[in-house]
């Protein structure tokens, strides 16, 4: 009987040795090789938990004020737009940048990897249904008032209207019609003038 609680305890131990990890995922990194001496709480490996990414963003400082936590997200990976949204934000300002967290709403890519780059948009407003066209340097030539509309081999300057901007696109609320072809250069040097030849 004694030499069975002997088994026993050092079965106890045994177990006791066994190191389980408190979420599934893939082992990331080692710290600590076979063999080595260990202390308590020294960090022995560390296991990422693939069904939990997020994306690391950096904002830049002028565009953080429009930005807050739950604000929605287009996450780029494997080819396709997953959703996502903001979960938090730095209150520091680094090298002109704010940096936040974007967690996936929903499906993850499965072929998403630790420390992988991939391309993140905020979506600070959706607009559907709107008459849009590519931002251009006409766009800062006439103040988002005039745009040259091509008929023919002459472009008319026409008075407009825009909307919302984004990085690429301009939404164009008065002045134009779908199918129209306008002329997106800078055309300040020509001074406003009414008719202009193209060639």
């Amino acid at each position: 009987e004694r030499q069975r609680l002997v088994v026993r305890e050092l079965e106890r131990r045994i177990e006791e040795l066994a190191v389980v990890s408190p979420v599934d995922g893939l082992v990331a990194r080692v710290d600590a090789n076979d063999k080595d001496t260990v202390q308590p709480n020294q960090r022995l490996f560390s296991v990422v938990d693939l069904s939990a990414f997020e994306v690391e963003v950096l904002i830049p400082e002028n565009f953080a004020d429009e930005i807050a936590p739950g604000t929605e997200a287009a996450i780029l990976a494997d080819g396709r737009d997953y959703q996502g949204r903001v979960r938090s934000l730095s209150p520091e300002v680094e090298a002109s940048q704010v940096r936040g967290v974007v967690a996936f709403v929903g499906e993850a890519p499965s072929s998403l990897k630790q420390n992988q780059r991939v391309d993140t948009r905020l979506l600070l407003s959706a607009r559907r249904d709107v008459l849009k066209a590519p931002r251009g340097p006409f766009l800062e030539s006439f103040g988002g008032r005039q745009a040259y509309v091509v008929r023919g081999s002459v472009a008319v300057l026409v008075p407009i209207r825009v909307g919302a901007v984004s990085v690429t696109e301009v939404e164009i609320v008065e002045g134009l019609e779908e199918g129209q072809q306008i002329v997106l250069s800078d055309l300040s040097q020509l001074r406003g003038a009414e008719r202009i030849l193209l060639r």
